[in-house]
């Protein structure tokens, strides 16, 4: 609700000496209704169109009503028109949609005489106003302005500075390809000014003002040097060509440097100035840097839990038993419709791996479902899958010449247990792990479509090498079926189901992940440290090959 004081204070303004002059305070006041407070307080018959809005904001003392209008009208991006003593207010758009020009703008021409009208135009864009226009009449070289008083001053004095008389200059190279340099010139040129190459002479030529050509002609004569530019080609060890192609792109001098990516090779190809290629030269260094590996070992653990641990695994309880073991507790929302109620994720402070799992037990049967080891680069995203992959069909149609074909695909979808992890090895020897764990189950089939269940949680954790991160929590029901019956003749159609029946039996299980970060070098074979995991003694390991089965 906006404010309005409006006092009258005498006459004389608007049109003639009868106009009231006023002090008007409005604040926050919709501005429909102080065009009415100044339609009946001044006299005036205004008529306010349909899309006026807003609210105005304005404290004047001992005005004219006419001044008044002025200011609500600019303040609210407002227009008017007066015809047979009624103002008509609209929006300073539809004003121009109508009349085809900007309200209180004027029309101004100008005439270039040394430059193009036409270039100068590129320039002058920039100053015009949103409902300002700029055109080129080409037969007089005239540059013809529609826009308020103040735009076409500023676009004057612009005109003034680049409406010079131009000169010419030949500029000779001794050392570059004019077919080089060519390119950097055109883009230095002022609005107006243009070049022309000589390839014959191998020379330039130059027309602009004095000032941009003196530029121009230091410029050529700094790159005009011997030798003017070197070729260099960078071999590869670790990076990728292409990536870091990208990097050196940006390093090059405009208009002279030129990077190419060779894949075969794994080589860059780069001429530029010896300058600049001393700094490419540094830079593909440090991108070509080798990458240290990182070593993931994981184990999936799945506990069946007893009936009064329901609800999941008490860490911190199971923690403190553990003769000190000291686990480091985060709580991690699941995705929408999971039954799991937190994820804990935390670092395992010594590698104590066994005396977890012992008191792990005490909670329910506890069952390794797989330990799965991985050697990622540094930065780079792991994936480990447990699980399978339940393939479905889906019959889709494609008219060919008007016949309906139909055809039948096979569509892979994985289930359960998947983990994505990127490790980014820090400068003081830690590792910021990422990891995103991931349990999935099929439910049913729909119309032949499995519904899968998922459980997800993202959680970041800084690790020194060696540890143990633990994520668990992940919780869900497992639905077992089991039938009984008198054998052969359970399978007896009709008469099987009169001697056979079937138990349905749910166990509330519980996944939790073990994962150990160790860097390697990825130089040679891995040693036996590398692959020994926490709480293990190396005798005690099963093969690796058999984990990747």
């Amino acid at each position: 609700m906006g404010l309005c004081l409006l006092v009258l204070t005498g006459w004389g303004g608007m049109a003639d000496a009868a106009t009231p002059r006023i002090t008007l305070q409005l604040q926050g006041a919709d501005v429909v209704e102080a065009l009415k407070v100044l339609a009946e307080k001044g006299g005036l018959n205004i008529v306010i169109g349909p899309n006026v809005q807003g609210r105005v904001n304005m404290f004047v003392e001992n005005v004219s009503v006419g001044e008044a209008l002025d200011v609500i009208v600019e303040s609210g991006g407002l227009a008017y028109t007066e015809e047979r003593g009624i103002l008509q207010v609209m929006t300073a758009k539809d004003y121009e949609q109508r009349y085809g020009r900007i309200f209180r703008g004027r029309v101004e021409t100008f005439r270039v005489s040394h430059a193009q009208a036409n270039a100068l135009q590129q320039a002058l864009l920039q100053l015009k106003s949103e409902g300002g226009k700029l055109s080129v009449d080409g037969r007089t070289n005239s540059l013809v302005v529609m826009d308020h008083p103040e735009v076409i001053a500023q676009m004057e004095a612009v005109l003034q500075r680049l409406d010079v008389p131009s000169v010419m200059r030949v500029v000779p190279l001794k050392h570059i390809a004019v077919s080089v340099m060519a390119s950097v010139v055109q883009k230095m040129l002022s609005p107006g000014g243009k070049m022309e190459a000589d390839p014959a002479q191998n020379q330039i030529i130059i027309w602009d003002i004095e000032s941009n050509v003196d530029h121009v002609v230091d410029l050529i004569q700094k790159y005009d040097q011997t030798p003017f530019v070197e070729t260099r080609v960078f071999a590869l060890n670790y990076a990728s060509a292409e990536e870091v192609s990208a990097q050196v792109q940006k390093e090059l001098t405009q208009g002279v440097g030129v990077v190419r990516a060779d894949p075969k090779t794994h080589s860059l190809i780069v001429t530029d100035l010896p300058d600049r290629l001393a700094l490419i030269s540094r830079i593909v260094g440090a991108l070509d840097a080798q990458r240290k590996q990182v070593l993931i070992e994981a184990k999936i653990v799945q506990v069946a839990l007893k009936d009064q641990y329901k609800l999941g695994v008490d860490w911190e309880y199971i923690t403190k038993k553990a003769n000190g073991l000291q686990v480091t507790s985060h709580l991690l929302t699941l995705a929408q419709g999971d039954k799991g109620a937190r994820v804990t994720s935390g670092v395992l402070a010594r590698d104590n791996y066994t005396a977890l799992m012992e008191m792990l037990q005490e909670v329910g049967k506890t069952n390794v479902l797989s330990t799965p080891r991985v050697t990622v680069v540094d930065g780079t995203e792991a994936k480990i899958l447990v699980g399978s992959t339940v393939p479905y069909k889906t019959v889709d149609s494609r008219e060919d010449n008007g016949v309906l074909n139909r055809f039948e695909r096979v569509t892979l979808v994985e289930v359960g247990v998947k983990l994505y992890v990127t490790p980014r090895i820090a400068q003081d020897g830690f590792i910021q792990m990422r990891i995103h764990p991931e349990v999935s189950s099929v439910l049913t089939f729909s119309e032949g479509i499995p519904v899968v269940e998922t459980s997800q949680a993202d959680t970041e954790v800084r690790v020194k090498e060696g540890a143990t991160i633990i994520i668990a929590g992940l919780i869900k029901d497992d639905v077992k079926q089991t039938v009984k019956g008198v054998p052969l003749v359970s399978r007896i159609p009709l008469l099987g189901k009169l001697v056979s029946s079937t138990d349905v039996s749910k166990e509330k299980t519980e996944l939790a992940i073990f994962l150990t970060p160790r860097i390697v070098s990825g130089e040679g074979e891995m040693t036996q440290r590398d692959i020994e995991q926490p709480g293990e003694a190396p005798g005690d390991k099963p093969d690796i090959r058999e984990r990747q089965k």
